[in-house]
């Protein structure tokens, strides 16, 4: 991967201006990462909303600035030195159910937001996954897994088998759903590795169980 490109002042004032003046500099990144490690960060957004992740990523885009999306912070090395180019921190956590579908923004913590909003509808499918730090968006893009429950733990069971279909901001600028197929979800894989497309919400597809069950 290409050394980011450090942000000039020219850039970093289409940003202000695209972005209502939100833009920080020089944040330190290491309060922001489960290592709790890293420099600052020449340009800061914080995307409160889809509406502010697109936004900051096709300003980014458009700017030919280099930005990196920063979730949950989980599995994240980020040097002394700091981030030249523009970090946008993915706040974007609203969370909402149709019948037995969640639909839920892509900076939502699968633990506790997603997980916890499902289980206290009686809504079965995301519960395997308590504990493993990552946000919606990094799910879809790892195909998040671990085992199936005790005692017989017999399978791994991946997040692809509850993904109806997601919203993005695809690599040519459109704002699209998507259904699960596109993805071509694989072990630790999805075509996310190969484009970068950004996941602004996801719907996913529950099942009813008992509340206790869900929490025992």
């Amino acid at each position: 991967m290409p050394e980011p490109a450090p942000i000039c002042a020219d850039q970093l004032h289409v940003l202000q201006r695209e972005l209502a003046g939100r833009v920080r500099e020089h944040v330190v990144l290491a309060p922001l990462t489960t290592f709790r490690v890293g420099g600052p960060a020449a340009a800061f957004f914080s995307a409160e909303s889809t509406d502010d992740l697109a936004r900051a990523v096709s300003a980014a885009r458009a700017a030919g600035i280099d930005y990196f999306l920063l979730g949950a912070g989980a599995n994240i090395l980020i040097g002394d030195r700091g981030y030249p180019g523009l970090i946008i921190h993915n706040n974007a956590r609203r969370i909402r159910f149709d019948g037995d579908a969640m639909l839920a923004d892509s900076g939502a913590l699968i633990y506790p937001d997603v997980i916890e909003a499902a289980v206290s509808r009686g809504l079965s499918g995301l519960e395997h996954y308590v504990g493993i730090p990552s946000t919606v968006g990094g799910a879809l893009w790892q195909n998040l897994h671990f085992l199936s429950p005790p005692p017989d733990r017999e399978r791994t069971m991946f997040i692809a088998e509850v993904v109806e279909a997601a919203r993005l901001l695809t690599a040519e600028g459109d704002d699209r759903w998507v259904d699960r197929d596109y993805f071509d979800f694989g072990y630790d894989y999805s075509i996310l590795h190969e484009r970068p497309d950004l996941v602004l919400e996801a719907r996913f597809q529950l099942s009813p169980a008992p509340q206790t069950r869900l929490r025992e």
